[in-house]
């Protein structure tokens, strides 16, 4: 949770996003603007198709907006120099939805983790490297001696561990989480939940978390942002959005979710730690 000093680390401002289809034009952003506080976990949660994957694989560089601004710190992403390529490639990170997809099949663990510090050059002994990939699989909750092992030998929840891994190894301030459980069982769902908030906490990260599950947006944010058709609709923190929704939208969104109460799931994921 972000402190009362805590200051913006990413910006968008009139962000928009178009693609142009065989025999249409679909606008799948239109004028984001948001900010998102060092030390704090924004929500994003919206129907399939609402933008929030787009929005994510803008803020990350991935795709390229039609219009708008992005700000890390005090750098332009969509203009950065040649040393601010690097900065935002340290400290920028992505997990995505399927960790069956991921992972390179023809890498063993060590290679995947270890290949972060050949493109930054960091730890540059192979002593160091190997040091560092096993401190990684510990801090994700796996044996280091699977580090020889390849992504089919892993169930899904396992290679998702190794996905976030791989995202912390150049110990990034900012991590977005693109669907991050939602192709996992819900038992593993709780795990890797456990583990991001900890994780969270433990490194101050900066985070947004993506997903059209709501209960678990809940679970994970300090605010949430509702996104329909392009549209940021409203942001708020985590329990407002839920207790006062501001928008129709919003209202039938929860609406078709089981009531849940925060207190009690958060006394479950507890329990299964």
């Amino acid at each position: 949770m972000p402190s009362s000093t805590s200051r913006t680390l990413i910006a968008t401002e009139n962000i928009s996003k178009n693609f142009s289809l065989k025999n249409s034009n679909v606008q799948a952003l239109k004028n984001i603007s948001l900010q998102v506080q060092q030390g704090e976990t924004l929500g994003i949660v919206g129907e399939s198709g609402s933008g929030k994957s787009t929005l994510a694989c803008v803020i990350m560089g991935l795709l390229t907006p039609d219009s708008g601004t992005i700000l890390y710190e005090d750098i332009d992403l969509l203009n950065p120099s040649r040393s601010q390529r690097t900065y935002i490639a340290q400290n920028m990170q992505m997990v995505f939805q399927n960790p069956y997809a991921s992972l390179n099949p023809r890498m063993n663990v060590m290679s995947i983790l270890s290949e972060p510090f050949e493109i930054h050059h960091t730890y540059k002994s192979q002593e160091a490297r190997k040091s560092r990939v096993y401190e990684l699989l510990e801090e994700v909750g796996l044996n280091p001696i699977w580090a020889t092992k390849y992504p089919h030998e892993f169930s899904g929840g396992q290679r998702q561990r190794i996905a976030i891994a791989r995202a912390l190894a150049l110990k990034p301030k900012f991590i977005v989480c693109d669907e991050a459980v939602s192709a996992l069982d819900v038992s593993v769902q709780t795990q890797i939940i456990l583990l991001l908030k900890r994780i969270q906490k433990e490194h101050g990260l900066t985070m947004i978390f993506i997903s059209h599950d709501l209960s678990v947006v809940r679970l994970m944010s300090d605010r949430v942002g509702v996104m329909y058709k392009g549209e940021l609709l409203e942001i708020a923190d985590s329990d407002g959005i839920y207790k006062c929704p501001k928008t129709a939208y919003t209202q039938e969104l929860l609406n078709a979710v089981l009531p849940i109460d925060p207190s009690v799931a958060r006394k479950k994921i507890e329990a299964a730690a």
